[in-house]
């Protein structure tokens, strides 16, 4: 029971330390710092190049007209552990007319045959050979998955933990189908009985979570708000099918992906504390068409094939560009390696 409280405490101590942290705030569109967009019928012009007026900046940086978007305050945040919100931006994406063209052409060309509403997906590519930013389709086949399924299980619908919720479940259950691996990397004293040395282990494996997590979010919504790089979807119609629609569109511009770069600083995490080959059973609550939300369970043989199928989900239904995620699902893990390096170290004293 005291530690009841004094976990209660510490948790309320720290709620009150973030009370200015910037959550509250809405982080509208600095036309200033966009660095590409492309709305409908709009030629992005690099910066310098002409001098446009307000108006044409304005329509070729606004994301289809709406000034705010989902989660726009995580944008300018205070960072958990971060020394600064851009720390693990990505640099821009690439774009239809001056940036890597050929690897967005790959990216749309995908969405548009394989993504679209109607589409076999993911199993019809991988039967075709298909494979994209070094993602395996094939995996999916092999485990008897269909891409509705799959993101539907790690959308994150009304009811469920949500996306970045998804990773301490993870965490939990493999917390418990392998409860030595949690001593593997321990450096606590060495002095304390095997249960204080877990107990301190366990924390220390949910707090690299929560601060992985944290700034997972911050950093992605960071890259939205700079990039404002349009979803797939919007790009499809604009400039190949105006009758394009896919099962998933989107709140938010598309670079970088929550989902992803929640996915990749969690796997980093949780591949310093345990073997990637750990086998785990996941539960969560997901919605599959008009049967509503509802409770489904995926069995995983290695942590990165859930990372990596957590990352597949979204640009599988149409929500994200492939390159989206593999560049949001690497600078993740650079994130969660980073934390798991710099933060919740032994001290001098032999202190977390």
């Amino acid at each position: 029971e005291g530690g009841r409280q004094w976990g209660y405490d510490v948790a309320t101590e720290y709620q009150s330390y973030r009370d200015e942290d910037g959550f509250d705030d809405q982080a509208d569109y600095v036309i200033e710092e966009r660095r590409c967009n492309q709305p409908p019928g709009v030629r992005p012009i690099p910066s310098g190049e002409t001098e446009d007026s307000e108006e044409e900046v304005h329509a070729r940086f606004t994301n289809e007209g709406d000034d705010h978007w989902t989660k726009s305050n995580f944008a300018q945040l205070d960072p958990f552990a971060m020394e600064r919100r851009d720390q693990f931006r990505p640099g821009a994406p690439p774009d239809p007319f001056y940036i890597d063209t050929d690897r967005w052409a790959e990216s749309i060309e995908f969405a548009q045959e394989y993504c679209h509403k109607t589409a076999v997906a993911a199993n019809e590519m991988a039967e075709d050979g298909v494979a994209i930013e070094g993602f395996d389709l094939s995996v999916l086949n092999e485990a008897g998955k269909e891409i509705a399924d799959v993101g539907a299980f790690w959308r994150g619908s009304d009811g469920s933990v949500s996306p970045p919720g998804f990773w301490p479940v993870v965490a939990r259950e493999l917390a418990l189908e392998a409860p030595e691996q949690l001593l593997k990397t321990d450096d606590t004293d060495s002095d304390a009985s095997k249960a204080d040395q877990l107990l301190a282990s366990t924390a220390r494996l949910y707090g690299w979570l929560g601060i992985a997590i944290g700034d997972a979010g911050i950093s992605t919504w960071d890259s939205k708000h700079v990039y404002g790089l349009w979803r797939p979807v919007s790009a499809v119609k604009a400039l190949r099918d105006p009758e394009y629609e896919t099962n998933a569109s989107g709140g938010s511009p598309d670079y970088e992906s929550g989902q992803a770069k929640f996915a990749g600083a969690a796997g980093a995490v949780l591949t310093e504390v345990f073997a990637d080959r750990t086998p785990f059973e996941l539960e969560l609550v997901a919605s599959l068409g008009d049967r509503g939300p509802k409770p489904e369970s995926n069995s995983f043989e290695h942590i990165s094939r859930a990372v990596e199928e957590a990352a597949l989900s979204r640009f599988g239904v149409g929500n994200h560009y492939a390159f989206t995620q593999r560049k949001s699902l690497d600078s993740g893990r650079e994130l969660g390696t980073w934390v798991t390096e710099s933060t919740l170290r032994p001290t001098a004293s032999g202190t977390q």
